[in-house]
């Protein structure tokens, strides 16, 4: 089953509630299921696409389970336990100035006066934050689109995260993962025009930061893959906002951008997205 977000068009919509007749047993929720998708073979384009999106979210509320690694009361998931290297303490030498003095030669025998000098130790350059490269100017989307994810990640409050393009293709995979206390991340990008114009907290009805996502990246901690179906649920780091994620969203698709380069990115109902493993928590 899709996954859904505002960004869904309407024929995913109705292929989603479709679906969800397999899943729900609310039986209230059932008879406008069945309703909508009368209408939907009567007259499609009589069919708001509004009414469906209302009618998925609410679909989606009543069969995504409730995340159960969260803790009550915690704004964010706990991630699993990993060690640390301690950082190493600067010497003395490297961290302070230190003054020298030169000494006189040994045959004279006027000393001359001493001269002091001063050591300065060269400034560390930093280095540029972990960014997004976007497709601008290299499609005809008005839309900016995610090109390159950054191999790295210093997360402020997840630790090190290392991009894997190359791995985690299948629902089996993440399990395995998980199950081997792996932390994994599903960065999604999320601009701040994006967050703006797709609703993202209307849609979730969660609160967002207003400055936007660091690296307009939102990070997702998996947390759950369903045993019966093919699926993944994984709960936003930043908003609580919960997304799933089916089989074909993890298989990366090769785009080609206006200037005839190529690149792979992973899709999920559009929106582009990475895969990450925590490696220093």
């Amino acid at each position: 089953m899709a996954n859904i977000t505002a960004k869904t068009n309407k024929k995913g919509l109705i292929e989603f509630i479709k679906e969800s007749v397999q899943t729900v047993k609310d039986e209230g929720l059932l008879s406008r299921i069945n309703y909508t998708l009368k209408g939907v073979e009567k007259n499609e384009a009589e069919v708001a696409k509004s009414d469906l999106y209302d009618l998925a979210k609410e679909i989606m509320s009543f069969i995504a389970p409730a995340p159960q690694p969260a803790v009550e009361n915690s704004p964010k998931p706990k991630l699993g336990k990993k060690k640390v290297a301690e950082p190493v303490a600067e010497t003395p030498e490297e961290a302070e100035e230190e003054e020298t003095t030169e000494e006189a030669p040994a045959e004279e025998e006027a000393p001359a006066p001493e001269k002091k000098t001063k050591k300065v130790t060269p400034k560390k350059e930093k280095s540029e934050p972990a960014k997004v490269v976007a497709t601008d100017g290299l499609t005809k989307k008005d839309l900016p689109m995610a090109r390159i994810f950054p191999k790295e990640i210093d997360h402020e409050s997840l630790g090190k995260l290392v991009a894997c393009p190359d791995k985690y293709h299948t629902i089996q995979e993440i399990r395995e993962a998980i199950e081997g206390d792996k932390n994994l991340i599903f960065a999604c990008y999320w601009t701040k025009r994006h967050i703006k114009e797709f609703a993202y907290g209307q849609s979730y009805e969660v609160p967002v930061p207003k400055g936007g996502f660091p690296h307009d990246l939102d990070t997702l901690q998996a947390l759950y893959v369903c045993e019966g179906i093919d699926r993944i649920y994984a709960l936003s780091t930043y908003t609580e906002a919960m997304f799933r994620f089916i089989e074909e969203d993890l298989v990366p698709t090769e785009c080609e951008a206006n200037d005839g380069s190529k690149f792979m990115m992973r899709y999920s109902a559009g929106l582009e997205f990475e895969i990450y493993e925590v490696v220093e928590a």
